[in-house]
């Protein structure tokens, strides 16, 4: 957030406020958060009126979601792996 504050105030001439910072190092995350497990709980398989979608339909669409959402934490662990140096510093 530090970072991405100084970018900020390098583009506009003033850095963001307390609000803006505070929401995007722990509300936005929080949020997200939960609207992931919220999802995860209350997911039933999907229907179009009376007919249920046959179960390789669901792993299709999974599959589909997966692969989209998966690529980044897989190229932050490479980034990670990849760079020089220990992780803390």
């Amino acid at each position: 957030v530090d970072r991405f504050s100084d970018d900020i105030e390098e583009m506009i001439g003033h850095r963001p406020g307390l609000y803006w910072r505070l929401c995007w190092k722990f509300v936005s995350p929080c949020f997200l958060l939960f609207m992931v497990v919220v999802s995860f709980t209350t997911f039933g398989p999907p229907s179009y009126g009376k007919y249920t979608f046959p179960m390789w339909a669901n792993v299709v669409g999974w599959c589909l979601a997966i692969s989209s959402m998966s690529l980044v934490p897989i190229y932050a662990i490479y980034k990670i792996c990849s760079l020089p140096g220990k992780f803390c510093d």
